[in-house]
């Protein structure tokens, strides 16, 4: 049982501690910043102690959660950088220490991944008295006076000298058991055994839904005269124990189970038999909000992002580089890209609040938030020219607003330091005149025309002031609610008057001082923001409008109406094409929002890693500039790209870095189309015309969960809705005539208006309904 676990919490501390106590096996974790060896420091049993050394180097975090009959430790890290070349296979790599202890056996199972590439790794285990007895055999290596067995999955070098025993492996991955106590005796062998599931649902794009019940089949092989007399085991995942049953020949065993836990949860699995012990771990996802749409890239992107996000995540932040990928930029985080409220949104809310509140503390400890921060919470300038990050303060207010629109009871004082803070520092860097004072933040390395009122920033800082003053307000913080307010309105009325004789908001980039380009970096951004369903501010619809016409007719490549390029050939996946995408999505552009998306799903498979995006894509039709990123990329990170990489239109550069996620999750967001009113929720599904089919599972909100499931066919649209006991106003397009709206088989009154040339219904379900059909015909 997990007796203590004082968890770590950046920037505030890089150290935590657990203790694991279970059938007399005292097991005690501690891991502090770079000065941690191995996060298992010690392990007590009766007279025995054994203390754990790992080399050192590598930043570990620690966690700790009680599963189905196991207690798991996890401890993920990066190794800290030492040197300055782009070349990434000098760089560090990333690592995730499992630790699994089964609650009926006195045994530990450590198991590490090296997520980049192969390492050489050494342990030490020292025990308190000599090592007088000992052997070594098939992969066994048994200590006879201290009563302790370690089985290895693989080759291994090992060395017993005096109290020591030392052992090195190198690979990408490897594990072992530490088995104490007089079950030892029993070990005398290791056997040739191999499990597999059925389906296999630790690839890529799947998963399983908490809470909904789940089949899935084991397949062991191995000797038939060892395993016919086996046990087999079940942890973590569920629990299982049983005779390891034969069927037609075959060692199988098909289990139904209902996922309690959701993450990325383990499923141990132990196969006993009379002198043998084998393990296998899966590392299985299980989601608690599920979306799913008729195309599978959409639909394994999202959960992949969701699995990369969980994956890399160190205590409460989640670093930008995927632990597999690149790892191009240092180890760290940017406030302009805060996934807290994207985690929250899609059921891991507790991640989420504390994501939210590290930004906080940051805002605490500086008075505003810096371009990006290490892994310690320490600052780091990207771009020492632009180190404070005003578009991040923005960004932090944004989130915090839309998370405590769906639970205000958590808003305690943590979070209020935070807010106030930010509020605070808006107020100081907003000019008189209304527009926030850039050159601040790395727009555009600098390039940008805007010295203030720089669309990027401005539009975000405004979004963020609108919607946590509404929050505030709603918490009961009035004055502050109504500080928010008179920032957002000053800024507001600076923004209009900034753009409003030129009809659209342009930002120019001066890469060449006679030929600048319009920026498709931040001219997407205030339709991105502003228009966002639960801040609407419909005074700027006509000129986002027109700047979304503009950047469709001339931010362009001249072949591809669909990439957002602004004319370099480069498609930056996050604030040009999905910030692009966001905004058609809020203009109710919805087939133009899927062909923006669509062009960037192309490249959902580009890579070893499947289903994860580039950061940018550089284009064929730009063929110099083309071929030098292929050379590079393919020197730095050989093990990313194939074949396959190069039959694309362009070369996917830097696959899983985190600017771009928060923005997918963002447009998933919007076409799910779920957002808070003043006591209801509006459901306005935003699904391109190529889809017949669309369903969202336990979408949280503040009043319940929400479900729907949407079809449509020629002559009609079919939606199941489930929804908590609120008022809900749906609001469904229909093309052609709409004779009737049916809700439950009966007649109902539904409005009819029009949006961006598309005929949309509305109609309200009371509070007391909590699941409705509702039919278009």
């Amino acid at each position: 049982m997990i007796k203590r676990f004082v968890e770590g919490c950046i920037p505030k501390t890089v150290s935590a501690e657990a203790l694991v106590s279970n059938l007399s096996l005292n097991c005690h974790y501690r891991v502090d910043g770079i000065e941690t060896g191995s996060p298992l420091n010690r392990i007590v049993y009766g007279n025995l102690t054994i203390k754990c050394y790992l080399q050192r180097g590598w930043f570990l975090d620690l966690d700790a959660v009680k599963l189905e009959n196991l207690d798991l430790i996890r401890s993920h890290g990066r190794g800290i950088f030492q040197t300055k070349s782009w070349d990434s296979t000098l760089r560090k790599n990333a690592v995730t220490h499992y630790y699994l202890h089964p609650h009926d056996c006195t045994c530990i199972i450590v198991y590490r991944i090296f997520h980049r590439l192969p390492e050489k790794f050494k342990e030490i285990l020292k025990f308190n008295e000599l090592i007088k007895g000992f052997e070594i055999r098939d992969r066994i290596l048994k200590l006879h006076d201290q009563k302790t067995c370690l089985i290895f999955d693989t080759d291994v070098d090992v060395n017993v000298d005096g109290d020591n025993v030392e052992f090195s492996v190198e690979g990408k991955s490897y594990g072992y058991v530490i088995c104490i106590g007089e079950s030892v005796k029993e070990i005398r062998k290791t056997v040739s055994v191999s499990v597999s599931l059925e389906p296999d649902i630790t690839q890529p794009g799947a998963y399983l839904i908490k809470d909904e019940e789940a089949e899935i089949k084991l397949k062991i092989k191995g000797p038939p005269r060892d395993l016919d007399s086996a046990e087999i085991s079940l942890y973590g995942l569920t629990s299982l124990k049983c005779k390891l049953p034969r069927k037609d020949g075959e060692h199988q065993l098909t289990i139904k189970f209902t996922p309690k836990h959701s993450g990325i949860i383990p499923l141990l699995v132990l196969v006993r038999g009379r002198d043998f012990l084998h393990f296998s771990i899966f590392d299985i996802l299980v989601l608690p909000v599920v979306i799913t749409s008729p195309d599978q890239r959409f639909n394994g992107v999202f959960v992949e992002i969701i699995r990369s996000m969980l994956q890399r995540r160190i205590f409460n932040i989640i670093p930008e580089e995927d632990p597999r990928g690149e790892m191009i930029y240092h180890h760290g985080f940017w406030p302009r890209n805060i996934y807290a409220y994207d985690l929250f949104c899609f059921g891991f809310k507790d991640l989420g609040i504390k994501m939210i509140k590290t930004y906080g503390y940051l805002m605490e400890k500086y008075r505003f938030l810096f371009d990006s921060y290490s892994l310690y919470g320490q600052e780091v300038f990207s771009n020492p020219l632009v180190s404070i990050s005003n578009d991040g303060v923005g960004f932090y207010l944004l989130q915090a607003g839309k998370i405590l629109l769906r639970k205000p009871e958590i808003f305690d004082e943590d979070l209020k330091r935070g807010v106030e803070k930010a509020i605070t520092w808006l107020n100081y860097a907003t000019h008189w005149n209304g527009l926030i004072f850039d050159k601040t933040e790395a727009v555009d390395h600098c390039r940008s025309e805007r010295l203030a009122g720089n669309p990027y920033t401005q539009s975000i800082c405004m979004a963020g002031l609108k919607i946590i003053s509404r929050a505030l307000e709603e918490c009961g913080e009035k004055e502050m609610s109504r500080k928010a307010w008179e920032i957002y309105e000053r800024q507001l009325k600076g923004f209009m008057k900034l753009y409003g004789e030129l009809g659209y908001i342009r930002d120019l980039i001066y890469e060449k001082a006679d030929k600048p380009r319009l920026s498709t970096y931040s001219m997407p951004a205030p339709g991105c923001f502003l228009l966002d369903p639960e801040i609407e501010e419909n005074n700027l619809r006509d000129l986002i409008s027109e700047t979304m016409r503009v950047v469709k007719n001339k931010c362009v490549e001249p072949e591809n109406r669909w990439a957002i390029t602004g004319g370099t050939g480069k498609i930056g996946l996050s604030y040009a094409q999905l910030g692009t995408a966001a905004a058609l999505l809020n203009l109710d552009a919805i087939d133009d929002a899927w062909k923006v998306l669509n062009e960037i799903l192309k490249y959902a498979e580009s890579t070893s890693l499947k289903y994860i995006l580039p950061e940018t894509v550089v284009l064929k039709t730009h063929m110099e500039d083309y071929k030098k990123v292929r050379e590079k990329h393919k020197r730095i990170a050989p093990w990313l790209y194939s074949d396959k990489t190069e039959r694309l239109p362009g070369w996917p550069c830097n696959p899983g870095n985190l600017i771009h996620m928060s923005y997918y999750l963002f447009v998933v967001d919007l076409i799910c189309g779920i957002s808070h009113r003043q006591d209801k929720i509006l459901i306005r599904p935003k699904i391109p015309s190529d889809w017949d089919t669309f369903s969202v599972k336990n979408y949280p909100t503040r009043y319940g969960s929400i479900s729907y499931e949407y079809k449509r066919n020629r002559d009609e649209i079919r939606l199941i809705l489930k929804k908590p006991p609120v008022s809900a106003d749906v609001i469904i397009e229909k093309e052609g005539q709409i004779g009737r709206v049916l809700m439950d088989n009966k007649e109902v009154y539904f409005r009819i208006f029009e949006s961006n040339r598309r005929r949309y219904v509305e109609l309200c379900i009371p509070e007391e309904i909590k699941v409705a059909e509702i039919i278009l015909t």
